[in-house]
């Protein structure tokens, strides 16, 4: 899959969800669960859609290859974004984040 650039930094920064946070910087993501590193990889994200393309998990302390692909809808304002159409093991996702 090739990695597509995003044309903007609008979702840079840190995003909290209940016990979920991600940090997001261009095209690269950190996941925290709970405060502790969960997963990173890659966002692509244009007109309402996103992919997050995992390539490493957290095991105990160390970084781990995983691949798995996560898409979903969002819906971006200020300080806030809207996650939806999220299914699976990751539905939790789903819901606001706040900046």
């Amino acid at each position: 899959m090739k990695k597509l650039e995003n044309k903007n930094n609008l979702l840079d920064g840190s995003w909290k969800n209940n016990c979920f946070t991600v940090k997001i910087k261009g095209n690269n993501y950190i996941s925290y669960y709970n405060g502790i590193r969960y997963g990173k990889g890659y966002i692509t994200y244009e007109n309402g859609e996103f992919t997050l393309t995992s390539t490493h998990a957290r095991e105990f302390i160390l970084w781990i290859p995983f691949e798995e692909i996560v898409s979903g809808k969002y819906n971006f304002s200020n300080d806030s974004i809207l996650i939806s159409d999220i299914e699976g093991r990751y539905e939790d996702f789903n819901g606001l984040w706040k900046k």
